[in-house]
């Protein structure tokens, strides 16, 4: 499946790949979603989450519907995670556009655009030090903890 998925990526497509488990707890296929833009990342995503809320993109029948509400929450945690690391390293000392880190978003394996406003709003509340500053257009008051269109955000050096 992975070399199956970097050939996609060598040639600029992205893929994202979703499990099929059958009834006796095994692999039975994984389905490949590949596109070429970043919107097609954005909604497959929204709708692996929806399918599969505990965020491992899989689906099986065997599922204990108790514990999803638990994995969802862990797992989520651990992409926000992830997404607020990987653009700190990303754009250190660099000023980017809502809209560029909305597509950077787009092209993560598993985050959606939620996912960017909690790890901004980590990254700004929790590592202060992470964020230099959120320049909003025209001056305008901005809420801490919100990242409005138009807006950069300045990450640290």
């Amino acid at each position: 499946m992975t070399t199956y998925q970097q050939t996609l990526a060598d040639v600029g497509w992205r893929g994202v790949s979703f499990q099929m488990v059958n009834k006796h707890h095994q692999s039975q296929y994984y389905l490949l979603y590949g596109t070429k833009h970043h919107l097609g990342m954005r909604v497959f995503k929204e709708a692996a989450w929806h399918i599969a809320p505990d965020g491992q993109f899989q689906y099986s029948d065997l599922r204990n519907p108790d514990q999803i509400g638990f994995l969802r929450d862990v797992n989520e945690a651990a992409t926000i995670d992830d997404l607020a690391e990987t653009l700190v390293n990303s754009y250190k000392g660099k000023a980017v556009g809502k809209v560029e880190l909305d597509e950077f978003t787009d092209s993560h394996p598993t985050a959606k655009l939620t996912h960017l406003r909690k790890a901004l709003d980590q990254l700004e509340r929790r590592i202060p030090s992470a964020i230099e500053e959120v320049i909003v257009p025209n001056d305008k008051k901005r809420r801490e903890g919100t990242f409005p269109d138009g807006c950069k955000v300045k990450f640290a050096s």
